[in-house]
């Protein structure tokens, strides 16, 4: 599942605990368990999050008001189970991302 907005990033406990039992298109899924979330992962379209709450897209990514709704994910993410990873345009900003806690990310 990919989440690129302030609205999904404040969904993300609803999306990071779907249950099993239905199989929508969108979602990413392992059929193995009814009883487990469907949803195995999130990817964070950060560029798309800094664009949806009025950040350049040439920021640096620190700014709290960017910040809050990756760490609501992350949070939501981790209660569930889910794995969380975002792109990050330098080595400092993906010591951050590591720092609050996505699993993964790349540069």
């Amino acid at each position: 599942m990919q989440i690129g907005s302030k609205l999904g990033c404040d969904s993300a406990k609803e999306i990071a605990s779907v249950p099993g039992g239905t199989s929508p298109s969108h979602l990413l899924y392992f059929p193995t368990s009814r009883d487990k979330p469907i949803v195995s992962g999130i990817m964070m379209a950060l560029g798309d999050l800094q664009f949806d709450i009025g950040l350049p897209f040439a920021s640096d990514g620190l700014e709290p008001v960017f910040n809050k709704p990756i760490e609501s994910v992350v949070s939501a993410a981790k209660s569930d189970g889910v794995f969380v990873m975002g792109y990050c345009r330098d080595s400092e900003v993906l010591k951050k991302r590591i720092e609050q806690g996505l699993n993964g990310a790349s540069r």
